[in-house]
């Protein structure tokens, strides 16, 4: 038998799937971006409750760290995510020793990736051309973008069940 917590994400998987086919249909890249935005926030807190205002307040936090030290903010966002996704790991284990409950931590793993990929890229975008190789120069993120669109990117609604991690170059292009 499927426990609730694992039928919760099957069943927000398979619901991801359609309302996502309407994301490119819609005209106005704003109206895209808060559709993508309400919608994969609705699905986390489906499946993760109330947990998932720490992982807004991770959120903040990268795009703090991010907007505040451009010039290495792909370490510290990396080791600083890493450092509390550790914690709440050990965390998990004291309190629910060999447990399978489903939690916010499929998501955090998955999102120190996505946060990762975003602050290294805003660092090369902060690098010169010449000292980048050909991938780093594709995927760089040149200007911060708006808090809303950072939160778009996390929350992007065909990712939002298990916070699946892609460039932001590509969620930029696609929305």
């Amino acid at each position: 038998m499927i426990s609730d917590d694992q039928a919760r994400l099957l069943s927000s998987m398979v619901i991801c799937i359609p309302f996502s086919y309407f994301i490119p249909k819609i005209a106005s890249t704003f109206a895209r971006e808060l559709y993508s935005f309400v919608l994969g926030t609705l699905v986390q807190y489906f499946i993760y409750g109330n947990d998932i205002i720490m992982i807004f307040a991770l959120h903040g936090l990268v795009y703090f760290l991010t907007m505040i030290n451009p010039k290495n903010c792909g370490k510290h966002v990396t080791i600083v995510s890493l450092t509390l996704l550790s914690i709440y790991h050990i965390y998990r284990m004291i309190v629910d020793y060999g447990g399978w409950t489903m939690d916010i931590s499929t998501i955090m793993m998955s999102n120190v990736n996505k946060y990762s990929l975003f602050a290294y890229a805003y660092q090369d975008g902060q690098t010169p051309l010449n000292k980048l190789s050909k991938e780093q120069a594709k995927e760089r993120v040149e200007k911060l973008p708006s808090f809303f669109r950072f939160l778009g990117y996390c929350q992007f609604l065909p990712a939002s069940p298990i916070s699946i991690a892609f460039p932001f170059k590509n969620f930029e292009d696609y929305i």
